[in-house]
Formats: C-alpha cells, sequence, structure tokens
C-alpha cells in the first residue's frame, strides 16, 4: 500500500478508531522515530507547535513528565 493510500484510509476512520490506532500501533511508530535522531530534528518544530496548542495544565503536565528525559539538553 503507497503512503497517500494509507493516509486516506486513515482520514476515513472514525475518531475511535483514530484513537485506538494511535494507542495500539502509534507508540511504536513513536518509539521508531525516537531512534532516528534525524527522524526527530525533522518533527521537533511541529511537535513543540501541537504541544503549544494544548491546555496550560496538561502543558505543565507533560513539560514535568519529560523533564527527566530532557534534562541537559534545553537550549
Amino acid at each position: 500500500m503507497k503512503y497517500e493510500d494509507l493516509k486516506a484510509e486513515f482520514a476515513r476512520l472514525s475518531k475511535e478508531d483514530k484513537q485506538r490506532f494511535m494507542e495500539e500501533v502509534g507508540l511504536e511508530f513513536c518509539q521508531e522515530m525516537m531512534r532516528d535522531t534525524k527522524c526527530m530534528e525533522r518533527m521537533l518544530p511541529c511537535c513543540r507547535e501541537m504541544m503549544m496548542q494544548m491546555p496550560e495544565p496538561f502543558r505543565r503536565w507533560m513539560e514535568e513528565w519529560m523533564e527527566p528525559a530532557t534534562a541537559g539538553k534545553k537550549s
């Protein structure tokens, strides 16, 4: 299956099925991407933008939760 076909199929999923996909498959993709430094460099701006759109309490929780992984890496 081509990327375009997969993207179109994903768009047709219900909200519940998209959430299920992210819970069951997304974590594996995320872990794989995190092992790829070049991929993470490309994704970081998008991730930061998404994080800034989160409600403040959740964003603060995410920042605190991620702190051990990012300690010493802040710019």
